[in-house]
């Protein structure tokens, strides 16, 4: 499975935008069918798992498709969630979701602000360098 994610996410790192068209003989765009499993992938219990459906995830942010636009609720409350994640690779990307929010959407963290900032200030103490590195770049 992890194979698979880690094809996955370099599909999306590749080419997000041709995952968010119409395909002859689907009755749905790729993405639409890629983002709720890529969110429900935020539970897993494997670490290698939760870190690749979130680049995989991140990799949209920029161009944001309707289908993580619809989902973003969602996808927030997942950041969330793996805020505290026991993977150092995992808490190093919600930090970079949240500063490429930041960037590209502010309005979607609007009503979050004050717990991103919070996260943001606990991150930057953060045990991992990495982690407290990306966290800076919120800054």
């Amino acid at each position: 499975m992890e194979g698979a994610m880690d094809a996955i996410y370099k599909i999306c790192e590749d080419i997000p935008e041709e995952l968010d068209v119409d395909v002859p003989g689907l009755s749905e765009r790729p993405i639409n069918i890629l983002i709720p499993r890529l969110l429900q992938l935020f539970q897993s219990p494997h670490a290698a798992l939760r870190k690749l459906s979130l680049d995989s995830l991140n990799q949209f942010i920029v161009v944001m498709p309707t289908a993580l636009f619809m989902s973003m609720d969602q996808y927030l409350q997942g950041l969330f969630a793996l805020a505290h994640d026991s993977s150092a690779d995992v808490r190093k990307l919600v930090c970079a979701a949240f500063v490429q929010l930041i960037e590209v959407r502010p309005s979607f963290l609007e009503p979050h602000l004050r717990n991103v900032i919070e996260y943001i200030l606990q991150a930057n103490k953060d045990p991992d360098d990495e982690v407290a590195l990306e966290a800076c770049e919120f800054w």
